[in-house]
């Protein structure tokens, strides 16, 4: 009995872990497009490793939630072998078709 309820302890606290939707230490560069209007859009690269960690740290530290919303910006995660791709606009961010909300907007992030 003693193990079943040790068992159901340790599944409990393994789902309580915090999702990481970025992992900052393995991140070379994010690319952000900025979009303007349907014809016009901005580039910015970052490959500084303090705006990395600022960038990671914001998005990480979302919640999901139902949001509609159309993209005025996308984040590209460029790892060493792969690149995950964020749709953004204010404080939400949809990520493999889930949406979350992060406390900041995400033009105060990348400012």
């Amino acid at each position: 009995m003693k193990r079943y309820a040790l068992l159901i302890l340790l599944a409990t606290l393994a789902g309580c872990k915090h999702h990481m939707l970025i992992n900052r230490s393995a991140v070379r560069m994010i690319k952000v497009v900025r979009y303007r209007d349907e014809a016009d859009s901005i580039t910015l690269n970052y490959t500084d490793p303090i705006k990395i960690r600022h960038i990671a740290n914001a998005v990480n530290t979302d919640k999901k939630e139902p949001i509609d919303f159309e993209t005025n910006c996308t984040l590209h995660v460029i790892y060493a072998d792969s690149t995950a791709t964020f749709l953004c606009h204010g404080s939400a961010i949809k990520y493999k078709g889930t949406t979350y909300r992060i406390n900041e907007s995400i033009e105060e992030v990348l400012n």
